[in-house]
């Protein structure tokens, strides 16, 4: 009777059924974030696209060529994100069918 166990209070609204993230809801954050980082490559496309037209109808032939590059490099960074999120995808169904989901 000597030893006398007590048990902490916590007032924390975070319960550990809180913490637990589920391996879908870990891709789902990824997907969001490749289609986030999509999304904002298409936009910058546009408008350098919109950039490059401006440059023709003023006769800037340098800024065009120079707009030209770096239109090459985001559609590479796009489509690498492309791959990355259908690679993402593949794993998501290969996983889903492992669990019989």
């Amino acid at each position: 009777m000597g030893h006398v166990v007590s048990i902490p209070v916590s007032n924390k609204t975070d319960r550990y059924s809180d913490r637990l993230e589920t391996i879908g809801a870990k891709w789902s954050g990824k997907e969001k974030k490749i289609i986030d980082r999509i999304e904002f490559l298409e936009a910058m496309l546009m408008v350098l696209d919109d950039v490059k037209m401006t440059n023709i109808q003023n006769r800037d032939y340098a800024m065009m060529e120079i707009i030209s590059e770096e239109i090459i490099q985001y559609q590479k960074r796009l489509e690498e994100e492309r791959k990355s999120f259908l690679q993402l995808r593949l794993q998501s169904n290969a996983s889903s069918e492992q669990f019989g989901s």
